[in-house]
């Protein structure tokens, strides 16, 4: 029988993929068309909605448990969220800080071109 989990986050093809059930977390990733070049692979984060109505959010940090990710078997309805890189994250960061400069950075280069400043 089959499953259906969200994969989210830094994958190519991300949203529902179906798969087998009692899938490891990477058999999603991998239909999801793996991971993007932003990706952490690293830390992986499945949430999970338990019997009584709450989420379960359990962090894989695939640095510690790396063999163990393997005896954690998705089940339906289950998402996979795959975080962004640190450097991903400091270029994000970064652009928006100088986004809201950008005209004033702008305005001054054609100043200098046309008054010599």
């Amino acid at each position: 029988s089959s499953i259906t989990v969200t994969v989210i986050g830094e994958v190519i093809n991300p949203g529902k993929t179906t798969i087998a059930s009692n899938s490891p977390i990477h058999n999603a990733i991998f239909n999801a068309g793996g991971y993007t070049s932003k990706a952490n692979k690293s830390k992986i984060t499945l949430l999970r909605l338990e019997e009584d109505g709450k989420i379960k959010k359990q962090i894989i940090n695939k640095n510690k448990t790396f063999l163990n990710e393997d005896y954690i078997f998705l089940k339906d309805r289950d998402v996979v969220f795959v975080d962004n890189n640190i450097l991903s994250k400091t270029s994000t960061n970064l652009k928006s800080i100088m986004e809201p400069l950008s005209p004033l950075v702008n305005a001054a280069t054609v100043y200098k071109l046309f008054f010599g400043g």
